[in-house]
């Protein structure tokens, strides 16, 4: 009687080890097809991405998400499509609810920098410098979150920040010289003070002596002031830096006799620069003074 309990157990024992093999194969199976399935929806949605059909791809990056609920990344791709869109609202809806979970000081620096990006294209810079501030305390030598930074600041014209921003931060004096050009032009064009104006065209052309801006824009302030001896000498150091952009100075020469003497000092100086000789040629017919020089 006891072999026959034996036996009965040892059966017993191996139809349990058999069953617990079949169920490991069986959920082995389907987590194979649901990787599959999912690897499938991520290649799509990739492939749909470089398509640029964007409703395809969001599509099939949710169905990567339904299988595996936790990938962040996935979420962040899918709150990107949606801003490249237009859909900002769902874009920020995705990318702030991922700050509910647990994620790892890099990715929480990513997700900010996505709601950040979003905030911006919105136009909602406020939002946007906060949520950038927010993710540089994370991680404040993070070069990528410093430029995004300053690119608000631009962008919403707070060109004081931005300069004090730059100071701290920036390494790019071109950058700089921009910045300061801004602030000359705001002088001139909030109280039409040429003092303040001229002052900060200065400091852009001390921080980039190539930046055509600064060179315009102080040969503008010389010749309104009648100094047209150093107006000239600024627009012809502008040339040699752009040539391309010469209507922009001719624009600003309103005394024919001023112009027309400027343009023949220009064409002496630069005979073959095809843009000084079409801008030339075109100035000139306005002033009837059509010669061979």
């Amino acid at each position: 009687m006891s072999n026959f309990f034996k036996f009965n157990d040892i059966l017993l024992i191996s139809a349990a080890i058999m069953l617990i093999i079949v169920i490991y194969y069986i959920v082995k199976e389907q987590k194979r097809k649901i990787e599959k399935k999912k690897i499938t929806a991520y290649l799509k949605g990739i492939n749909y991405i470089i398509e640029d059909k964007t409703d395809k791809a969001i599509e099939e990056l949710t169905s990567a998400i339904e299988l595996e609920p936790d990938i962040v990344d996935v979420y962040i791709s899918i709150g990107n499509l949606f801003r490249k869109k237009g859909e900002i609202n769902r874009a920020l809806i995705i990318h702030k609810g991922l700050l509910a979970r647990k994620l790892d000081r890099e990715k929480k620096i990513e997700v900010y920098i996505n709601i950040g990006i979003d905030y911006k294209k919105a136009g909602l810079y406020d939002r946007a410098k906060e949520t950038f501030k927010n993710a540089l305390s994370l991680d404040p030598k993070n070069n990528t979150l410093k430029k995004y930074l300053e690119e608000v600041y631009e962008d919403s014209k707070d060109w004081e920040s931005a300069l004090v921003w730059q100071k701290r931060f920036g390494e790019d004096k071109k950058i700089t010289a921009h910045i300061y050009c801004e602030l000359g032009k705001k002088a001139l064009r909030e109280s039409n003070n040429y003092n303040i104006a001229y002052d900060y065209f200065k400091k852009a052309f001390v921080e980039d002596k190539n930046c055509f801006d600064a060179l315009l824009n102080l040969g503008k302030i010389s010749y309104a002031n009648q100094d047209k001896k150093k107006a000239f000498q600024y627009w012809y150091d502008a040339i040699k830096v752009k040539n391309e952009f010469l209507n922009l100075i001719l624009d600003n020469i309103k005394d024919k006799y001023d112009l027309y003497e400027f343009l023949k000092s220009v064409l002496i100086y630069n005979p073959k620069s095809y843009y000084i000789l079409f801008f030339s040629a075109m100035y000139l017919l306005k002033l009837e003074k059509l010669y061979l020089f």
